[in-house]
């Protein structure tokens, strides 16, 4: 005992977390209004969660934000980050170092627009709100990438009066200090809708939804030269069903996307994986079915290890939500047998992954949770020994 005691104690002086064979559980927000939308981004053992909330007094949605200096075992208080006239919706978050930047779109212009917001020593304080986006048709589904002192963000822009959707982007090559213009990245007839970014180096990856073919299909791009140009657009998916709400991961030259697929009558997840740098792609393969469906996947990688979770309805009559997981420790050669890690009476739905660590794999997981009679958002972690 003494021996197992002292291992403990020396991880933990070591800087790994304390090793769990089973996920471990915490409940972030309490509030009497809904918690929803919950994004999560992972620095080493410090562990940032931004939300909407239906907060009082304001009575609209604001983004809060929490966070975990040691991989997730305590947490501090919540902070309000926008406190705007209009709701604050759809939050996004990436970090570097102490630097995190969060996104999100607010309606307090009169039409939805992506603004920012950013804190420089992890957490602690946080700047001024900028806004990012000026388009009369509005902006939406911000997604956001950092490497350094590099930020990308993305979103989806009406135009042509509101009738068609496309992608645009705008970076910052110093920490946020700066950013260039609002540059459009598609021009499609089609939609172009909930954009995922990635990136490795000065190599961005984008993925998003389009249904320029007649339905949506997923399309892919991507910049070698840090967001300066961009390649044309490549269709991933080939299906007669809607293939919808891609997520994208990258860890040096392998590019993982995951995505939800109607072809059977009900969505399930399929996913693609590039070794190359996005040159040529592997055979879709199918890595999750449910009768009833799954939903909403979000993937996540450090170096070959994948992690995978997604919502899946548990019956035709009985519409009870619970989030399921997949692993990958061979760069998505094989997935291991998919795991359920919630059981809520509600509705547990929208989960979001994040992986940390090198010699320990730390897997984090968030979601929105029905289960208190209101939602709210809920923190799961486990770490792996390799």
């Amino acid at each position: 005992m003494k021996k197992i005691i002292f291992f403990t104690i020396l991880i933990q002086f070591l800087g790994y977390p304390v090793l769990s064979a089973e996920w471990l559980t915490k409940r972030l927000s309490a509030t009497p209004g809904d918690s929803d939308k919950a994004a999560i981004a992972v620095y080493s053992s410090n562990i940032h969660v931004v939300w909407a909330e239906d907060a009082v007094p304001t009575g609209n949605y604001e983004i809060f934000y929490k966070k975990s200096h040691d991989n997730g075992s305590t947490w501090g208080a919540e902070k309000c980050l926008s406190w705007n006239s209009g709701p604050s919706t759809n939050p996004v978050i990436a970090a570097s170092g102490m630097s995190l930047h969060v996104f999100w779109q607010d309606a307090t212009p009169g039409v939805y627009q992506i603004f920012y917001k950013r804190s420089i020593d992890n957490g602690d304080t946080w700047s001024n709100i900028l806004r990012m986006s000026y388009t009369p048709g509005g902006s939406l589904y911000p997604a956001a990438a950092v490497w350094g002192e590099s930020i990308h963000v993305v979103w989806s822009n009406y135009t042509q009066n509101g009738l068609n959707f496309e992608i645009w982007y705008k970076k910052s090559a110093d920490n946020g200090d700066t950013w260039t213009s609002a540059k459009r990245i598609t021009y499609n007839s089609g939609k172009s809708s909930t954009p995922s970014i990635a990136i490795y180096e000065s190599n961005i990856h984008i993925a998003w939804q389009d249904d320029n073919p007649g339905n949506y299909e997923v399309f892919y791009k991507k910049s070698e030269d840090g967001g300066i140009n961009w390649t044309t657009s490549h269709r991933l998916s080939f299906t007669p069903g809607l293939s919808q709400a891609p997520s994208i991961a990258v860890s040096n030259n392998n590019i993982h996307i995951v995505f939800k697929d109607a072809s059977t009558g009900y969505y399930n997840i399929h996913y693609r994986r590039s070794l190359d740098n996005g040159e040529s792609w592997l055979g879709k393969s199918l890595t999750s079915e449910s009768l009833y469906g799954c939903k909403a996947p979000s993937i996540a990688a450090s170096g070959p290890i994948l992690g995978l979770v997604y919502f899946k309805y548990e019956g035709a009559t009985d519409q009870r939500l619970d989030i399921w997981y997949q692993r990958s420790i061979d760069n998505g050669n094989s997935w291991n047998e998919e795991q359920q890690i919630t059981f809520s009476p509600g509705e547990s739905w929208r989960p979001r992954i994040s992986i940390s660590g090198k010699y320990y794999s730390t897997v984090h997981v968030v979601w929105d949770d029905s289960s208190v009679g209101n939602y709210e958002v809920f923190y799961k972690t486990k770490t792996y020994v390799p």
